[in-house]
């Protein structure tokens, strides 16, 4: 926030058009996941380790035997993304369609949703990370 407020005068020169939001959104998304790095890891040198890591144990020769793996999960992963950016027009538009909708659909899409919910599901339950300080 420091540097974004410190940056301001240059920054309101962008225009705002969709290709700097995106930038902007990768930006913050990066940032975000880098300093929750710090915040899960035992220590610095630890955080820095996996940040290093990150940086050069990087192969895109992974990238197809992960999405092979869980092909179910890339895609959950692009919907959400390709969702998250949606105008609200098309988000009513969805609203509207499944409110519609009969209830045979609904329950289908129930049964559907409930059998991702326990296929995704994780085998062990996180530790409560915000009482570790």
């Amino acid at each position: 926030l420091v540097v974004h407020k410190w940056c301001k005068p240059w920054l309101d020169r962008i225009p705002n058009t969709w290709y700097v939001r995106m930038v902007s959104f990768v930006l913050t998304f990066a940032f975000i996941n880098v300093a929750w790095i710090f915040f899960r890891a035992h220590d610095t040198q630890t955080a820095f380790a996996m940040i290093r890591t990150i940086a050069s144990d990087f192969s895109i020769d992974y990238l197809i035997p992960f999405v092979e793996t869980r092909t179910s999960w890339v895609v959950f992963v692009v919907l959400g993304f390709a969702f998250h950016g949606m105008r609200k027009r098309h988000v009513d538009r969805l609203k509207q369609l499944y409110i519609d909708s009969p209830y045979t659909l609904k329950l289908i899409l129930l049964f559907i949703v409930l059998q991702f919910v326990i296929n995704f599901r994780q085998s062990d339950i996180q530790p409560f990370i915000y009482a570790q300080f």
